[in-house]
């Protein structure tokens, strides 16, 4: 019997669904959103008192850096092979050149750059794990 669903069903092949690298993707999204969260809350402290706190925003800056560039290698996974969207990999690439810029205005202290900045990498950071929890692949 020709055009029956089974044949139908074995022609076509089965649609791309990024689960695993769309777990991974979600879990790297959402470290990076924490951490990026956390860093207002860290400057704030030294801005309060805590002298301690500029060198764990100054180290906890480097590691979202360092976040960043795995996010990077796992968004590229979920796009390919994983059958997910460019636009994660494109955005995590100018997060990265954004953090790498940010580092560098807060040890020259160019607080005029550096904190509007920070406002949106962070605002980029839960913008894009927000987006990650609700993403459905298209059918």
């Amino acid at each position: 019997m020709t055009g029956t669903i089974a044949e139908t069903a074995q022609s076509e092949p089965a649609p791309r669904r990024p689960r695993a690298t769309r777990a991974l993707l979600v879990t790297v999204l959402g470290i990076h959103a924490a951490a990026a969260v956390g860093q207002p809350f860290l400057a704030g402290a030294y801005l309060s008192g805590n002298v301690d706190a500029i060198d764990v925003h100054s180290v906890s800056g480097f590691m979202l850096s360092l976040v960043c560039l795995v996010q990077l290698v796992v968004a590229v996974l979920f796009w390919r092979p994983g059958g997910g969207p460019l636009w994660p990999v494109w955005a995590t690439a100018v997060l990265f050149l954004a953090e790498s810029v940010q580092i560098g205005m807060g040890f020259v202290r160019a607080l005029a750059v550096h904190v509007p900045l920070g406002v949106a990498i962070v605002g980029a950071a839960v913008a894009m794990f927000w987006w990650s929890l609700v993403w459905r692949p298209a059918r």
